[in-house]
Parts: C-alpha cells; structure tokens; sequence
C-alpha cells in the first residue's frame, strides 16, 4: 500500500503548526531565577536555580540562556531528563563540565528537580566573579530578557544568593545568602518562609544575676516565621536539672496551650522559680506544633547561677591603709566588718586607678561587726604573687558600747522574703522587736531578751506571710521605736 505524499505533507506541516502554535503560546511569565551559586569552594561547582511558580503550567526550557556580566549568553541544554520545567518545580543548571554521578551536589538535589546543563564549560568566559557583584540574566530562545538580578558578592565560600519570596521580584530585599553551605541546588531555598514554622526566638532571666533565695522570673518568646497561622500550639519551660540537655517529663516546670498565632507574630510567656538555693539552673524551652516544617528552631537552652547571699555596700569598709611604710615595711590595709556575721574573702579584690590584686583565692574569713565591748587584736598576711609572705603588725581595735538607743531601717524594703534590722543599745536592757500587721495584729517575736551594750542584727522571713505593709517596733528599757517596711511577692 502506498503512502499519500500530499497527506503525508499535509500531516507534517500540520505538526509543525501544533509544535509552533504550543512554542508561541508557551507563557514563561511564571519562570524566575531563584538561586545563584557564584562562590562554589572549588571545580565546576557554579550553578543557577530557576523556579516555575504556576500552578497548572510546565515550561520547556529547551533554548534558554543564562547571560552572565558582559559575557555573550550561555545556552541550557538538557543531560537526558529532558528541558519540561514542571510547574512549582525547580530546575538546576550547572557547568557544561559538572562532573555528574561524582559532583557535590548530586546526593542533595531532589529526585523531583529538573537538572540541565549550559552548552560551554562556564558561566561567561572564565565563570563568575566572586569578589564584586554582577548581573545575571535569564533570556528566553528569542533572547528577551524574561528576569535579570545582580548578585552581591559578600558572602562566604560555598554559600549562594538564594530568593525570599518565590515572584518576579529581584530587587536587593527579596535576596539573601543561603543560611546551608553549598546551597539549596532544586528544593526550597534556606531563607524562603515555611508555610508553618514556629520558632522559639528567645529564652532570658529576670533578675540576671540572682542571689540565694531570689525568685527567678524565666521569659520565652515564640514566634511565627511561617506564612500560614499557626492554630494550635503549645509552649513548655523544662528545669533541666540533670543538665542532660533534653527536656525531661519529670522536669516540666510550665506548660500551656495556645491557638491562632498569626504570620509574624510573637507570644511571651513565663514563669516563675521561687526561693532558688545557690547554684547552676540550666532552663529548656520548647514549642510544640504538630505542623511545623521545621524543627530545628523548636528549641532554646539557657542557664544562670545563683549566688551566695551577696553582701551590702559599706559591710565591709576600709578602715585604715599604709602607703607610705618605713623602710622595709610592707604596706598594708585593714578591712571593718560591719556586719553581724563572719565573711569569706576569697576572691575578693581591692583596686587603685593602675591595678587590682586579690586579696586571698583560699578560704578567709574575717570577723563579724564584734557585738561585745573590749579591745581585740589582729594581724594581717600579705602574700605576694611570688608566694612569699609577711605579717603585719599587731593591730588593737576597741570597741566601745553605742552612745545611744537607734532602730535602723530594714534592708532590703521592699523584701521578699527575708530582710535584716538592725538595732543598737548603750546599756543592758531587756529588749523586745516584734511585727505587726497593719491592723495591729503581732505576727512574729524576733527579740526576747536581756541584752548588753552592743549592735545587733536579726533576720525576718516572711515565707508564710501575704504581701502588705508590716510594722517592726524595738523596745528596750523606755526607748520605744516603730519603723515600717514592705513585703512584695
């Protein structure tokens, strides 16, 4: 059976019609440049990443080039996936001699992505520039600029200029560097927002530096990074005491659910660690969102110490110094505990305007504020760096009874839970401090008893108490004092 030449040409020009009918009617308007590899580590590691962003439309690539600076266009060609962008898909473009099957990028790139090649061996004529910027187009066969964006040549080694938003535009702000070394070659750029991606954003500490039996208030912040709302989450505080790292079920401190956290939007929560003991805390906080997309920003660990009950300004004063010894003396200073108990100076510091040296790094104490009337004697060490040492002379201080009755005002005030007063009497008496409330009511005896000439310091917990204005009153003898002082919890 023969074959109808006219048919058979009818057929042909009929085809050829389709196939251009399909090229002109191609809408390419949806193609965009999504990542530029100019900085790869080494070898022919460049690449441009193009994105199709239509919904229903796939795209032949087939004859598209990649113009470089002032370079003449490189043409894509296929590496036998064909040149069909499928749309919301990616496709990777590298140098004509990217070594395939060996190359660094092969065990990262999607089964999914489109992978092509340019027709040379290098982007322009010797590759991109890595150290000033420049322009990269992408032009249609026609050779019409369908896109065009200038890199900025600040990033590091291996890390490529990546699209925020997956559109048209390629102004500065919609560009970024990758936040992964070697990229994103064919899948979701680095800095491009999730859908759903809560991030847990900070963890912090009020009061920072906390002392013995300070309440500790811990704040954690979760924010939406994604594009989509979140609408139901929850936010967990762990206290890590094993200091594992991993949040245990049996250190769950706060837990609580939240829903409908908007695109950009933040929530603050905390808690609060009351009457902490001294020592390390170390604090996970974590959110909880079963459709997050990432996972790697779910999580903050932090930590604070707290320390020994600190000491007051003036509880230890410098009492006397000598700069200027006889010969062969050394120089000295002498320190004055005012307070009622023993101190531990190790670690302790004295400074002048040129230099700091530390008075001791072991173990000293020095005495309390002496409450009983005498003449005590001293005698000071000085070790110096070279380990050497030598002792001061003797040093007599005498103390001498008050000259009168004194309540003093309590401190800290406002409290919370315990404050110190102290109090002075010139003679032997019997001394009564006792609290009250503000309707009169005694709440707490602190002094019953006869008392000689001397200073004195008594300490007031409140841990059972509600917060309020409380009265303290001193009576000794017929010296009679009220003061008033405040517990805040």
């Amino acid at each position: 059976m023969g074959y109808n030449i006219n048919r058979i040409t009818k057929i042909t020009l009929l085809a050829a019609l389709i196939a251009t009918s399909f090229t002109l009617a191609q809408n390419d308007s949806t193609l965009i440049l999504s990542e530029i590899m100019f900085f790869p580590t080494s070898g022919p590691n460049e690449f441009v990443e193009l994105y199709n962003f239509s919904e229903t439309e796939s795209i032949d690539l087939n004859g598209y080039k990649i113009k470089y600076s002032t370079s003449s266009p490189d043409i894509i060609i296929e590496t036998g996936e064909g040149t069909v962008l499928p749309p919301k898909s990616f496709a990777v473009i590298f140098e004509g001699d990217y070594p395939f099957g060996l190359g660094i990028y092969d065990e990262m790139i999607p089964p999914e992505a489109l992978v092509l090649k340019i027709s040379d061996n290098s982007f322009g004529s010797t590759g991109m520039a890595n150290t000033s910027d420049r322009p990269v187009w992408l032009l249609s066969p026609a050779d019409d600029t369908l896109q065009a964006y200038t890199y900025s040549a600040d990033n590091s080694a291996s890390f490529s200029d990546e699209k925020i938003e997956m559109t048209g535009n390629n102004s500065q702000s919609n560009w970024e560097n990758t936040l992964n070394s070697n990229g994103t070659p064919g899948f979701q750029n680095s800095v491009t927002p999730l859908n759903f991606d809560l991030e847990m954003s900070s963890l912090s500490f009020i009061p920072a530096f906390p002392t013995e039996g300070d309440d500790v208030t811990i704040f954690t912040k979760v924010k939406n990074k994604g594009t989509d709302t979140a609408a139901s989450y929850s936010i967990e505080i762990y206290n890590d005491a094993n200091f594992d790292s991993t949040a245990d079920p049996g250190e769950l401190i706060f837990s609580q659910n939240f829903s409908d956290l908007a695109s950009g939007d933040s929530i603050t929560v905390s808690t609060i660690m009351s009457s902490l003991t001294a020592g390390d805390y170390q604090i996970i906080s974590k959110v909880i969102f079963s459709e997050d997309e990432n996972l790697l920003n779910n999580e903050l660990i932090d930590a604070f110490t707290v320390s020994p009950p600190g000491n007051n300004f003036n509880d230890v004063v410098l009492n006397e110094l000598i700069y200027a010894p006889s010969s062969g003396e050394p120089e000295w200073v002498e320190l004055f505990n005012r307070t009622s108990s023993q101190l531990n100076l190790k670690e302790w510091t004295i400074s002048d305007l040129t230099s700091t040296v530390t008075i001791t790094s072991e173990d000293k104490f020095i005495d309390s504020n002496i409450q009983q009337i005498g003449k005590y004697s001293y005698r000071l060490k000085q070790i110096d760096y070279n380990g050497t040492f030598e002792y001061s002379k003797i040093i007599e201080i005498d103390v001498d009874a008050p000259l009168e009755f004194e309540l003093s005002q309590n401190f800290p005030n406002p409290f919370n839970p315990s404050t110190k007063i102290n109090y002075q009497i010139p003679k032997l008496s019997l001394v009564t401090l006792k609290v009250y409330d503000v309707l009169g009511n005694e709440v707490a005896t602190l002094v019953n008893e006869e008392k000689s000439a001397g200073n004195y310091e008594v300490e007031f917990n409140a841990t059972t108490l509600p917060s309020g204005i409380y009265f303290y009153k001193l009576q000794a003898g017929s010296f009679v004092e009220t003061k008033k002082m405040v517990l805040m919890k």
